[in-house]
């Protein structure tokens, strides 16, 4: 049989060239697993005998394969303390575990030391809940005396049909530590502990590949992604449930990890968090049941294609303060019966969100834009909202174009305040609301332009606001057409307002502007002008195109008492 010399390329790979050790503890030839690594060369099969064992073990020799000797084995290595195996390869050196079993039940003892490398502060605030105790990650260094299942150190380390249980611990640790090389984890099941704060998988500045994978029951967090621009972590058709904190966390300047058709469901946190400038491809997920959908700090993360349901709190948050930017986009995901669809929020966020099929069915809004967030809302269908389809906050404002804004309980669209200035409303249909198609309060110039608004209570309502309104479609809606109240001064041109069942254009209280080039016909009456404010009449009448009745501001009555 052949000896491989680890100075030489290796040979092809012939069953006969490579040795095959064996461990059998009651008879040999190798009574523990690290008696056989050390006896190995590279290349070597390592065959277990099926039973409990009870030593930590470390892999330092490439090419490694470990496996039960039985086709159906149970192999079980369980240890209080340390990594139970410890991976330390060369960055081109390989190895492969199958089908054992790795129980860690860390025994109650003293606090470790600080992860070094993860200094983020959204990754620091995972430990921020008032659903456990204080998080343990704080006080981990990643060192040979820390405690977790698998410790990867170098090389690329293979985990097939593995199961790594966490489930008797005593104290704080970690299923997996990938620090450096690459880990594979490939129909592997990672449990934790509902009562201890463990995590499942840690990877630091480090590579992953995680397929058809299961990590769930872990108090302090599924998977938590340190990535630097040259990581490659990828995950694929994995369940990442039952997680406390967050299901997924990902950060890292510039890291590119991608989260792709999983199952995240029912963890109470984020089922996806993203963290400070980083780019995660989050593709064909569904993501649901959990408190929060997608949590986006300062990040840029590309989401596409997604099922995100019925989360307890927003479908996806995306928040964007300290003068850090907060981008990102949404694209062709389906975001329904969570308590808020989308909400943007902070100076700095500028989202976009576009080609939607689905925005529907929340508690609250569809698309909600707060605290002076600007975001860009294209090609989207938004309907049967509790509330709003799309809300403005005052001091946000967005780019709104080319949506289908429907059925909503509250108006179609809202917004408001000085600060929302910066909106663009532009060539949507907007229909069926029970309230208004476009409601504006209180807001600076903006611009509702070429939109189709149909069969709402009120189709646009303008209350102390200067938009302009032009070249619209305004017609069924079940009372006005453009309603002008308070001390708006809009400008509205060249629309057609037609067939509403009360007023086609009425303007009101204290309000004026300019009326050019309106074509009114089919309403009960065409347009009211029963402002306080004087206003031309003649000239109203003589440059808009009228069909049918104009009610005019009745004479001042003078009454003495």
């Amino acid at each position: 049989m052949l000896d491989l010399n680890p100075g030489q390329p290796d040979p092809p790979f012939e069953d006969e060239l490579y040795k095959v050790l064996r461990v059998v503890p009651w008879k040999g030839p190798f009574f523990t697993i690290q008696e056989a690594i050390n006896a190995a060369s590279p290349g070597t099969r390592i065959m277990i005998a099926s039973g409990l064992y009870t030593q930590n073990i470390t892999i330092s020799i490439p090419g490694l394969v470990l496996e039960p000797q039985e086709p159906e084995g149970q192999v079980q290595i369980t240890c209080p303390q340390g990594p139970i195996i410890t991976v330390s390869l060369k960055d081109s050196e390989s190895c492969t575990i199958k089908g054992i079993k790795i129980i860690h039940t860390s025994t109650a003892g003293k606090r470790q030391e600080s992860f070094s490398s993860a200094t983020d502060e959204s990754f620091y605030g995972l430990s921020d809940t008032q659903k456990g105790s204080e998080h343990w990650i704080r006080s981990l260094k990643i060192s040979r005396n820390m405690s977790c299942g698998i410790w990867v150190d170098g090389g690329v380390a293979t985990l097939e049909n593995c199961r790594i249980s966490l489930a008797s611990a005593k104290s704080p640790l970690t299923g997996i530590v990938c620090s450096n090389g690459h880990l594979n984890l490939d129909r592997c099941l990672v449990k934790g502990n509902e009562e201890v704060p463990t995590v499942g998988v840690y990877v630091s500045e480090a590579n992953l590949t995680c397929k058809k994978s299961k990590i769930f029951n872990h108090r302090g967090g599924g998977l938590i992604l340190y990535g630097t621009p040259f990581s490659s972590i990828f995950i694929s058709e994995c369940q990442i449930a039952n997680n406390m904190n967050c299901g997924i966390f990902c950060s890292g300047e510039e890291s590119r990890p991608t989260i792709q058709r999983s199952v995240i469901s029912n963890n109470d946190g984020s089922g996806i968090r993203v963290g400070l400038f980083c780019c995660a491809q989050i593709k064909g997920n569904e993501i649901k049941n959990n408190e929060k959908g997608i949590e986006v700090d300062n990040g840029d993360p590309f989401v596409f294609l997604n099922i995100i349901k019925s989360n307890l709190g927003e479908g996806c948050i995306f928040k964007g303060d300290k003068e850090l930017r907060c981008d990102g986009k949404l694209m062709s995901n389906d975001i329904f019966e969570n308590d808020k669809g989308i909400v943007c929020e902070g100076p700095t966020c500028r989202t976009v969100i576009v080609g939607n099929g689905k925005i529907s069915n929340s508690k609250k809004t569809g698309i909600e834009v707060r605290d002076n967030a600007h975001c860009v809302i294209l090609k989207n269908d938004i309907f049967e909202n509790g509330t709003q389809g799309i809300l403005l906050v005052k001091g946000s404002s967005a780019h709104i174009e080319r949506n289908s804004v429907h059925n909503n309980l509250k108006a179609n669209i809202a917004f408001g305040g000085c600060e929302n200035s910066d909106t663009t409303i532009i060539e949507n249909s907007i229909f069926r609301s029970k309230s208004e198609g476009i409601f504006n309060c209180q807001g600076g110039v903006s611009w509702i332009k070429r939109n189709h608004i149909y069969e709402n209570s009120d189709g646009i309502l303008v209350v102390d606001s200067h938009p302009v309104i032009t070249m619209n479609s305004v017609y069924d809606n079940r009372r006005s057409g453009i309603v002008v109240a308070g001390s708006s001064q809009p400008d509205v041109e060249d629309n057609e307002v037609l067939r509403n069942t009360a007023v086609g254009i009425c303007v009101r209280d204290l309000s004026a502007g300019l009326i050019l080039r309106n074509y009114a016909f089919g309403n009960l009456v065409q347009m009211a002008i029963i402002t306080k404010t004087k206003m031309n009449i003649k000239q109203i009448k003589r440059e808009n195109y009228i069909k049918g009745e104009v009610q005019l501001p009745l004479p001042v009555m003078c009454s003495l008492f």
